[in-house]
Parts: C-alpha cells; structure tokens; sequence
C-alpha cells in the first residue's frame, strides 16, 4: 500500500511556490508512507510494516515522490495506490489504482464497479 498526506505548514517567508498544494490551496509537506498490509495479515496486526517513509514540499506529485523514493519492491508485491499514482503500471506489473476518467470519456460500467480495496478503513 502507498499513500501520501499532505500536512499543512506555516507559510514560507521565501521560495513560497515550491509549498504551496493547489489541491488544498494551502502551504503543505507531503509525507508519504509505504507499508506491507500482508504482514498485517500474517501477524494479525492491526496495522502492517512500514517500509518506506519520504517527506517532500506540498507541489510535488504523488508519483513524483514514488519514483525519486527509489523503492525497488519484488515483481510478486501487489501496490495498492490511489489516482496520484497514475503511470505505476509502467514501473511495477502488479499494481491497482482506480480508473481514472479521461477527459471528455465516461467510465464504463465495469470500470465504475471493480472496486478497490480500501486500506484506510482496515480492509
């Protein structure tokens, strides 16, 4: 599982730009977490290992911060991430992300029901 948060900051007195989240519309960090949530099930754990942790200025992109981490992980390693980390695919085989919708295109009703495993509600 990977996943970014994104933690509001005081505002810079310089180089502002590089802190500000366009998302949140507010200067932020972003830290993101990779954790093995099948050691969580092996150990009957509430929550998995952490693998990986990397913190980074709010402008920067979730699959940005993924990439320049440098995380080899095993071809066999299912990643379970959210929309930000569209193009994983082409890094790691076995990855799941939700489908995202192209512009001017609508999901098709197949896409819209093959969920994705929501790891923050413990599943």
């Amino acid at each position: 599982m990977v996943d970014v948060s994104e933690q509001e900051i005081e505002r810079p007195q310089k180089k502002q730009k590089s802190c500000y989240s366009g998302k949140q519309g507010y200067h932020t960090l972003k830290s993101q977490v990779v954790a093995d949530l099948a050691q969580r099930a092996r150990c009957d754990q509430k929550s998995g290992q952490i693998i990986c942790v990397r913190c980074e200025k709010g402008r920067v992109h979730d699959f940005r911060l993924w990439k320049e981490s440098k995380i080899r992980l095993n071809k066999e390693i299912e990643i379970l991430g959210d929309k930000g980390y569209q193009g994983i695919q082409k890094i790691h085989q076995n990855s799941q992300i939700p489908h995202k919708k192209k512009k001017k295109e609508k999901l098709s009703k197949e896409q819209k029901k093959k969920p994705i495993v929501s790891y923050h509600n413990g599943a």
